[in-house]
């Protein structure tokens, strides 16, 4: 954290005025994106302090990966030992369960077996990799846990939270399980949250999807404060080199 710092302070200049801190907690793959524990940074990075230090000088925008954890956290122990609350947190079907309907953005099965504490099998909801275990927000605790995490992000020091994979978020059988109007709702009580609070925050919501399904997330003028797809970087950069702002705009 500290040479982040030095080649901000270096470089930057005033250019930009937000800094993007990708996931820095303990993790176990996906460079970041499959968090052991929400509540600590891992040792390569540096600690809150550092963090903290940061946010005294620059706004900054954090990671939260909401939809999936990885199998290796704490909670997901839990869920396999069958310790409540965690033994509630997951998402699990039967091997045979019909997911043709769900919209995949990866080619491995839906459901990853996992060997329970007692020696039983059972098929747990993976949308991104078998390392990355989805929680169920159809489980109010869980809701309230990442509502938690949220806010103690924001204490940290955020100024911009990134939803991270929200379009992923509400399952339903028989639906896509994508852009569920549920998953809507946690992305407007987020935002009432926070506007309640009179935070000084941004919600943005991270959906790799076509343009108009993407500008959904804004919804009434009560949801996400921006939109954010893949295509966005690589416009902006293009934009920068060739100083023609044309396709990003368009």
């Amino acid at each position: 954290m500290e040479k982040l710092h030095w080649f901000f302070q270096r470089w930057n200049q005033g250019a930009f005025n937000y800094l993007h801190i990708l996931p820095f907690h303990p993790f176990t793959s996906d460079d970041g994106f499959s968090v052991v524990t929400y509540r600590e940074v891992d040792e390569l990075y540096g600690t809150w302090e550092d963090i903290e230090s940061l946010g005294a000088k620059h706004k900054l925008a954090f990671d939260l990966v909401i939809n999936h954890g990885s199998v290796s956290s704490p909670w997901f122990r839990g869920f396999l030992e069958n310790r409540e609350p965690y033994n509630q947190w997951y998402i699990s079907r039967e091997p045979y369960y019909d997911y043709s309907a769900v919209v995949r953005p990866r080619t491995h099965p839906l459901l990853t077996p996992f060997t329970r504490k007692d020696r039983s099998t059972v098929y747990v909801w993976t949308t991104f990799s078998t390392d990355q275990v989805d929680y169920d927000f159809s489980n109010p605790q869980v809701l309230f846990e990442f509502i938690k995490i949220l806010l103690e992000y924001i204490q940290r020091g955020a100024r911009i939270i990134r939803l991270d994979a929200i379009a992923y978020l509400w399952k339903e059988d028989g639906s896509s399980c994508l852009h569920h109007p549920k998953t809507h709702g946690v992305v407007k009580l987020l935002c009432a949250i926070i506007d309640l609070l009179q935070l000084d925050v941004l919600l943005l919501t991270e959906t790799n999807v076509p343009h108009r399904e993407n500008i959904s997330y804004f919804g009434e003028g009560d949801e996400s404060h921006m939109v954010y797809n893949f295509a966005l970087p690589p416009l902006v950069l293009h934009a920068a080199i060739s100083h023609d702002t044309n396709p990003l705009q368009s």
